[in-house]
């Protein structure tokens, strides 16, 4: 059986119109995984070069970016973007995203 093939679309939320304006896909990135527990916060990490040109606040933005995780062209994960990490190293690197789904705005933080 093929692997499946996973694509991060990219959006932003237009508040005046009321809807998700679609920015991009990205397809280039690794360390993927993400989780769906029910009755909890399911989360998607991802990391990307940091010389990508999709590695931006244009694109990457936290809370403001939602990504959709698409699973051979099937909808599975929606979330925005909590944390954003880097490293650096001789002029290389990877950027480290964390994305929550949208129940964890109903969490009680302590």
């Amino acid at each position: 059986m093929a692997q499946p093939i996973y694509t991060l679309e990219v959006y932003q939320i237009d508040l005046a119109n009321n809807k998700f304006v679609r920015l991009d896909e990205i397809i280039t990135f690794h360390n993927f995984s993400y989780t769906q527990i029910k009755n909890q916060v399911g989360q998607m990490q991802f990391s990307l070069n940091i010389l990508d040109k999709k590695a931006t606040p244009n694109y990457l933005f936290r809370y403001k970016t939602q990504i959709l995780v698409k699973r051979n062209g099937i909808a599975v994960w929606l979330g925005h973007i909590r944390k954003i990490q880097g490293n650096l190293a001789d002029n290389n690197g990877n950027l480290q995203i964390q994305c929550l789904e949208y129940i964890n705005h109903l969490s009680i933080v302590s």
